[in-house]
């Protein structure tokens, strides 16, 4: 098996439903392999604990209370994304695509 820690180095992923289940399975395997990641869902106290367990590890996470149902949620994600993406880019010494 190829060895694929830090495949996502530098890079921003977006989860949503990533308060529980896949979703949280998901945000924690996209940090293991680097990517710096925003943990979605409408349950802040689920994404909090998401974003404790992968920090717990040593990753990059951030938990943002989102409806995907609600075009001004997904609006405001996508703003808060696009600031984040700037931010990794500038810890991580090179700049990003958006």
């Amino acid at each position: 098996m190829a060895n694929t820690a830090g495949a996502l180095a530098g890079q921003v992923a977006v989860v949503t439903g990533g308060g529980r289940g896949i979703g949280a399975a998901i945000a924690q395997k996209l940090a293991s392999l680097g990517a710096w990641v925003a943990v979605c869902g409408r349950t802040k106290e689920m994404l909090e604990d998401t974003v404790q367990a992968i920090s717990a590890k040593g990753y990059g996470a951030e938990a943002i209370v989102c409806d995907v149902q609600q075009a001004r949620s997904v609006e405001q994600v996508a703003q808060a994304v696009s600031s984040l993406s700037s931010l990794v880019g500038v810890r991580r010494g090179r700049t990003l695509r958006t």
